[in-house]
């Protein structure tokens, strides 16, 4: 293994990040997140000290082999079959709850 140096996340850096993300963050809150980032930043360092030049290459995932794969057509289900399965159907389409601050237009 070589050697790597310390990933360090100062609560200024921290405060930028959360700046930029939109964040507001309490004290409390800080102080969790840097110690969660800590460990983060951790643990990548164990993984970069690892020397994998050696190592096999991994084996494709499975969503790489499907997306390889393509599309192919296939035949729709019928209306009444998909509808069968809605909470509530109206007019043929599926119903759903109104939203906070909509009118129902049913």
């Amino acid at each position: 293994m070589r050697e790597v140096g310390p990933l360090i996340i100062s609560r200024e850096i921290l405060r930028q990040l959360s700046s930029t993300a939109a964040l507001e963050l309490k004290p409390e809150e800080e102080t969790k997140l840097l110690d969660q980032l800590t460990g983060i930043l951790e643990g990548l360092q164990v993984l970069e000290a690892v020397d994998g030049r050696d190592a096999p290459p991994m084996p494709p995932a499975p969503a790489a082999a499907v997306w390889r794969q393509g599309d192919q057509p296939v035949p729709s289900l019928e209306r009444e079959q998909v509808l069968s399965q809605a909470p509530q159907e109206r007019a043929g389409y599926f119903a759903v709850p109104t939203m906070v601050g909509e009118e129902d237009e049913g």
